[in-house]
C-alpha cells in the first residue's frame, strides 16, 4: 500500500497559487526598506524562517510602499535546493488597505512543501493578479486573481476556472473547477488515481475534497475527464486515451464509486491479461482473436485499435458494457458494436455476459491465480485495497 500523500499533493495544487507570491511580497516589502546590498541577505533570512530559499536578480523600490522584484526563484531547502516556483516580474504595493501584488509569468512545479500550508494558517493576507500561471506541463492559466486571508485561499482565472480552499477545525476543505482546462493529474488529491502509471495525464472538471491536516484519509468526489498521453500498466499499453468520470468518489486509498467511460487507443494487451479478461471478466473471444491466439508462434502481445467500455464500479460489483460501437463521435454496427476490444474494425473481445461481476474479478483478471479466489501476491493485495466491496486482508 502506498503511504497517504494526498495532503502534500493538495498543498502543491492549492497553496502554491496564493502562498508563493505573498511570501515574496513580505520579503520585498522588508527588503525595500533597507539600503542597497541588504536585499539578498534579507531574502535569505526570510527563506530560512519559511523553510524555503528565495532569490531574485533585482529588487527595487521606485517609490515608498512599492517594491519590484525581477526573476524570482523559490526553492525547497529540504530537497537540495530544488526549485518549485519562478516569477519573471513581481510588483508589490503595501498600504493602509494591505498588501497587493501583480505578477507576470509565474511557473510552479513540484515540490511545493508544507511551509505553504503553514503560511496559509499564519493569518497573512494579500490579494493580487497573475498574468499567466503554469503548473508543471499543463496548459497555462491567464488572468488569475488570488486572495489569501483568514485561513482561506481563493483563486480564479479569466476563463472561469476557480479554486477555493479553507481550513476549518483542522480540516482543509477544497472546491475547484477547471472550466475545461487540464491540470496535471499529479496535483490531484486522489490516492487511487495518483497510484496509476498514467504519465503526463491531465484532469479537467470539478472536485470537492476534505483533507484532515493530521494525516487522516482524504475524502473526495471528482466529475470530469482524465486525458491520457500514454498508458503503461502491467499487461496493457495505450498510446492515448480518455476516461470520462461521472463521478469518481474515494476515501483514502480506496475508490468508493466509479461511473463513466473508458476509451483507450492504439495499444497492446498481453496474453495473460487477455486470458484473464476471458476467464474472470466473462468476455467471450470473437473468431478473429481465437485465430490469433491459436496461431503457431503467436506473439505474447495482441494489438488493438480501441479498447472502450462503459463502467460502473461500487460495493455491489462491476458492470462493463461494450463501448467500441462508438468511435470519435461515429456509431458503428455489427459485431464491433458489442465489443470491448477491437483492432482495425475487427471485434476481438465481447462485452461480459454477467452483470454485475464481483469486484474481485477485476483483480483476478489483472493478477491471474488459478489456485486462489483472490491472488495473494503483493500486487493483487495492493490493487484489491483500492477497490470497493473487497474486505481488507
Amino acid at each position: 500500500m502506498l503511504l497517504e500523500k494526498t495532503q502534500r499533493r493538495l498543498c502543491r495544487l492549492l497553496f502554491v497559487l496564493g502562498c508563493v507570491l505573498p511570501t515574496l511580497a513580505v520579503a520585498s516589502y522588508t527588503s525595500g526598506r533597507l539600503r542597497p546590498g541588504y536585499g539578498d541577505d534579507l531574502l535569505r533570512v526570510v527563506g530560512e524562517r519559511l523553510g524555503a530559499s528565495i532569490t531574485c536578480d533585482r529588487l527595487a523600490t521606485p517609490r515608498p510602499g512599492v517594491y519590484e522584484l525581477r526573476h524570482v526563484t523559490v526553492a525547497d531547502r529540504a530537497i537540495e535546493g530544488r526549485e518549485f516556483a519562478t516569477c519573471d516580474s513581481l510588483r508589490v504595493t503595501v498600504g493602509a488597505d494591505g498588501v497587493r501584488f501583480a505578477a507576470q509569468a509565474v511557473s510552479v512545479r513540484r515540490p511545493a512543501d508544507a511551509w505553504l500550508l503553514r503560511l496559509l494558517e499564519s493569518g497573512f493576507t494579500a490579494e493580487g493578479r497573475i498574468a499567466s500561471l503554469t503548473l508543471d506541463h499543463a496548459p497555462t492559466f491567464h488572468g488569475v486573481a488570488a486572495t489569501l486571508g483568514d485561513a482561506r485561499l481563493s483563486v480564479a482565472s479569466e476563463k472561469g476556472a476557480h479554486l477555493d480552499c479553507q481550513i476549518v477545525d483542522g480540516v482543509c476543505r477544497l472546491e475547484a473547477q477547471t472550466a475545461g482546462q487540464g491540470v496535471a493529474a499529479s496535483w490531484f488529491p486522489c490516492a487511487p488515481l495518483n497510484a496509476l502509471p498514467v504519465g503526463d495525464a491531465l484532469v479537467s472538471g470539478s472536485v470537492h475534497a476534505t483533507v484532515p491536516l493530521d494525516g487522516g484519509a482524504t475524502v473526495g468526489e471528482f466529475t470530469g475527464q482524465l486525458t491520457l498521453a500514454a498508458v503503461g500498466f502491467e499487461g496493457l499499453t495505450a498510446n492515448r486515451g480518455v476516461v470520462d468520470l461521472e463521478p469518481l468518489s474515494w476515501n483514502g486509498e480506496r475508490i468508493e464509486r466509479l461511473a463513466g467511460r473508458l476509451d483507450l487507443r492504439d495499444g497492446r494487451l498481453s496474453r495473460p491479461v487477455v486470458y484473464g479478461m476471458c476467464r474472470w471478466l466473462a468476455m467471450e473471444p470473437f473468431a478473429a482473436l481465437e485465430t490469433r491466439w491459436s496461431t503457431p508462434g503467436a506473439s505474447e502481445w495482441f494489438d488493438y485499435s480501441q479498447l472502450a467500455c462503459d463502467v460502473e464500479l461500487d460495493e455491489k460489483g462491476l458492470v462493463i458494457v461494450a463501448g467500441c460501437g462508438e468511435i470519435d463521435g461515429e456509431r458503428r454496427s455489427g459485431a464491433v458494436a458489442h465489443a470491448v476490444v477491437e483492432h482495425d474494425g475487427e471485434a476481438l473481445l465481447k462485452q461480459p455476459g454477467l452483470r454485475p461481476l464481483p469486484t474481485q474479478r477485476l483483480v483476478q483478471a489483472w493478477r491471474p491465480d488459478d489456485l486462489a479466489e483472490l491472488p495473494a501476491t503483493s500486487g493483487a493485495i495492493e490493487m484489491a485495497g483500492r477497490l470497493p466491496g473487497i474486505a481488507p486482508r
